[in-house]
């Protein structure tokens, strides 16, 4: 009797030995799994990279013109009417946020549609621009709002407009003659942009985010890629002399919907 309590004591022994080994085994054998699955969304995470966004901009704009005093002196004296100190504009363009800071963009501003033509002493003028440019913002969020210096580069068209007052329709002689034409000049210029924009998040709707951004800044021309000339369907056609520059720099406010 003794030695059976014995040996049953002793297979007790093994077995709870045995099975403490077993469930240990199966503990690291679980630990092991779950390092490896949280690594493995660790590199899935690394390799998905930062969230890209893609959206179409619109907007509104007012532009301010610094660098017209030469052309409106001309224009004055040849009595046509001098350009505006400022003018409303349109905007257009497309812009990718990578990640929560970085966006870069294209962005298309013009006054076209929105100007029209002033009388002077005996001549009317008009000016038009047309800016693209491509855009680089860092944004940073601060409480509601995000703040984003940017920073741009393109080029500008810039285009000076001129007839007889009150002109609508002219002979076919006149041509010839050269009698009260009407013509354009162009001018092609680098634009540089500098600017600060204040944007507001709307509330999101499934999977779209808009928001309304107010942009103040500037675009400036250091230098003309082409000089004034006087603009046909085939371009500057005939180049102008001693022309004053029709360089667009100046200040701006926008206000964008994207």
């Amino acid at each position: 009797m003794r030695n059976l309590t014995f040996c049953l004591l002793a297979t007790l022994s093994i077995t709870s030995t045995a099975q403490e080994d077993i469930e240990q085994y199966l503990l690291t054998d679980s630990l092991e799994i779950n390092s490896l699955l949280e690594r493995n969304v660790l590199l899935d995470q690394e390799q998905e990279g930062p969230e890209v966004i893609t959206a179409t901009k619109l907007g509104l704009m007012t532009k301010q013109y610094s660098n017209l005093g030469d052309l409106n002196s001309s224009l004055l004296s040849a009595g046509f009417s001098k350009i505006a100190a400022a003018s409303l504009g349109w905007i257009f363009g497309s812009q990718v946020d990578v990640g929560d800071h970085i966006s870069v963009g294209t962005t298309i501003f013009s006054n076209a549609l929105l100007n029209r033509y002033n009388e002077g002493v005996t001549g009317s003028s008009k000016y038009t621009f047309l800016s693209v440019l491509i855009d680089l913002s860092y944004k940073k969020a601060v409480g509601g709002l995000q703040i984003a210096p940017g920073l741009g580069f393109g080029f500008s068209q810039n285009y000076l407009s001129l007839k007889p007052n009150g002109r609508k329709e002219m002979d076919w002689d006149d041509i010839y003659q050269n009698d009260g034409l009407m013509l354009t000049v162009r001018q092609i210029d680098f634009a540089l942009s500098t600017d600060i924009s204040i944007i507001f998040l709307l509330p999101k709707k499934s999977d779209t985010q808009h928001s309304i951004t107010l942009k103040t800044g500037g675009v400036f021309h250091p230098f003309s890629f082409l000089k004034p000339g006087v603009y046909s369907g085939d371009g500057n056609s005939v180049k102008l002399n001693n022309a004053p520059s029709l360089n667009s720099t100046g200040l701006h406010l926008m206000l964008i919907w994207s």
